[in-house]
C-alpha cells in the first residue's frame, strides 16, 4: 500500500504504516495461502478502493472550519492499532470485513474492532450518506464498550449533522 496514500486519506504522517508490517491478505499485504491450499488458490489482497465510486472516510470535527477531534484521538493510539484499523476502515468501504471486525452498537452507531493479544482498540462511527464518519478511537480494557465513548459517539454524531446535515450534498 503506498504509504502517501493513507496519509493521505487519514492525514496523518506515512511513516506509521511504510514502517510496520500488515498482517496477510490485507490492503497492500502479500498473499498467502487459505483453507484451500492444497488445491493451490490463494486469497487476493484487496485493491485501494475507487473513491469516486464509493464513500470516503469523513472524520469527526465540531464544526465546518475546525480540526477533525477524531485525528486528535486517533493518533493518541500506537502505530500498530492505527495501522491496523485504517486497515480494517479502508476493508470496510470495499466490504471485505472479516466476522466480528464490525458491531452495532446503538441507534445507527458502529464499532469497527481490531485487537492484538489483551489490547483492544476501537473505532465509533455511523454512516452518512456513503461516507463513513469517524466519530471517536480508543483503547478498551473492559468487557463492555464503555457507555462514555457511547456517549461521546451519539453526542458528536448529534453535532455533526447539525453542523453538515442528514445527508451530505450531492
Amino acid at each position: 500500500m503506498p504509504s502517501g496514500w493513507v496519509s493521505h486519506r487519514l492525514g496523518g504522517s506515512p511513516k506509521c504504516i511504510s514502517a510496520l508490517s500488515l498482517p496477510s491478505g490485507t490492503v497492500g499485504a502479500p498473499s498467502k495461502p487459505d483453507n484451500d491450499a492444497t488445491r493451490g488458490r490463494t486469497r487476493p489482497t484487496v485493491p485501494p478502493p475507487d473513491p469516486r465510486a464509493i464513500g470516503t472516510w469523513k472524520f469527526f470535527r465540531a464544526s465546518v472550519d475546525g480540526r477533525p477531534v477524531f485525528k486528535k484521538e486517533f493518533d493518541k493510539l500506537p502505530d500498530q492499532a492505527r495501522a491496523a484499523l485504517i486497515v480494517l476502515m479502508q476493508r470496510y468501504l470495499v466490504g471485505d470485513l472479516a466476522a466480528g471486525s464490525i458491531k452495532p452498537i446503538r441507534g445507527d452507531i458502529l464499532e469497527l474492532r481490531w485487537h492484538e493479544a489483551n489490547n483492544h482498540f476501537r473505532v465509533l462511527f455511523f454512516r452518512w450518506g456513503q461516507h463513513p464518519v469517524a466519530l471517536t478511537a480508543f483503547y478498551k480494557n473492559q468487557q463492555k464498550t464503555p457507555k462514555t465513548k457511547i456517549e461521546t459517539a451519539l453526542d458528536r454524531q448529534k453535532i455533526w449533522k447539525r453542523a453538515f446535515g442528514d445527508t451530505p450534498p450531492i
